[in-house]
């Protein structure tokens, strides 16, 4: 009762990492913007845009490079460590992640908990540029089911990612957070920082693998924002006490979830409504026209209800 009677909003400083010339913002932890831009670091040396998006060894080193940050958020407990984000985010910090099984072709073991959410993302951008990337998630879909009287909103249940294991660090206790997967996020480019994108998505632990995903689709590959989220995606899931699994979104050609196989990969190609676990987001992008004016470019995920309006 104490946590309740003593909580307070918070405004944290946000993270930040350079990708291929843009700045890519997140939140700090509890949340997983820490997790989507370590994934960065590692994309960075790949260059992934010299080799097809829709090849093996793409979705490989997506793959791996998920693993590597997953593996370092569970082993080395970065959600509440006493280190400071920007020594986790430092180029040399995931440098040890381009030289095991990402460069060998050879599919790696790590293990986090996957889990669906019911979440709702926005993204607003006014007639000035001012952005707002938006994300309030119940975490299940109708929360902890208590509406509190006269208040016509339902109250999370976020703390069910608290741990029962006394030895376990996500163990719950008094004045704890739990980690969760809830990140907004925007891109800016140049010297001023001006708005690229502002972009997010929803749907449990693909949120970070989705970002990556995403933003590799927009900068690395030049895609239109509705062709970013439409693209097919991947979500390497996981249980504690079992292989990782690679879900293969349908769209992904049959060779290349053989050749995926081939090199150690445990997959499960996905269709149909199950595709949802591919999450949704939405982005809307800024670009000039020739006399300098700002144009947004706009899409909405194709997996789920959702629509991109200008006003």
């Amino acid at each position: 009762m104490s946590d309740l009677e003593n909580h307070s909003s918070t405004f944290d400083d946000l993270i930040t990492v350079d990708y291929q010339g843009y700045k890519i913002w997140e939140m700090p932890p509890g949340g997983e913007g820490i997790i989507a831009s370590m994934g960065l670091n590692i994309f960075e040396d790949f260059n992934l845009g010299r080799e097809s998006r829709m090849s093996a060894s793409c979705i490989h080193k997506m793959i791996e490079a998920t693993n590597h940050v997953y593996g370092e958020k569970f082993r080395n407990k970065i959600d509440h460590s006493d280190e400071p984000p920007e020594t986790i985010l430092s180029k040399s910090h995931t440098e040890d992640a381009r030289n095991i099984s990402i460069l060998n072709s050879i599919a790696s073991s790590n293990y986090c908990p996957s889990i669906n959410d019911g979440s709702i993302y926005f993204s607003v951008v006014d007639k000035d540029g001012n952005a707002c990337s938006f994300i309030n998630s119940l975490y299940h879909y109708f929360g902890s089911g208590l509406v509190p009287e006269n208040c016509g909103f339902a109250l999370q249940c976020r703390a069910m990612e608290f741990s029962l294991d006394e030895k376990h660090f996500n163990c719950v206790a008094p004045e704890k957070l739990p980690h969760h997967a809830t990140i907004p996020g925007i891109a800016t480019h140049g010297p001023g920082n001006d708005l690229y994108a502002c972009f997010g998505l929803m749907g449990g632990y693909i949120q970070p693998q989705g970002h990556l995903q995403l933003l590799s689709n927009l900068i690395d590959y030049n895609m239109t924002p509705q062709s970013a989220l439409c693209y097919p995606r991947v979500n390497v899931s996981y249980n504690y006490d079992a292989a990782p699994i690679v879900n293969i979104e349908q769209g992904i050609s049959e060779e290349i979830v053989k050749q995926l196989i081939k090199i150690g990969h445990k997959v499960a190609v996905v269709s149909g409504i199950d595709r949802i676990k591919f999450g949704r987001g939405q982005i809307i992008q800024v670009q000039h026209d020739d006399q300098g004016n700002r144009v947004y470019w706009c899409g909405s995920d194709s997996r789920a209800d959702g629509c991109a309006i200008g006003f």
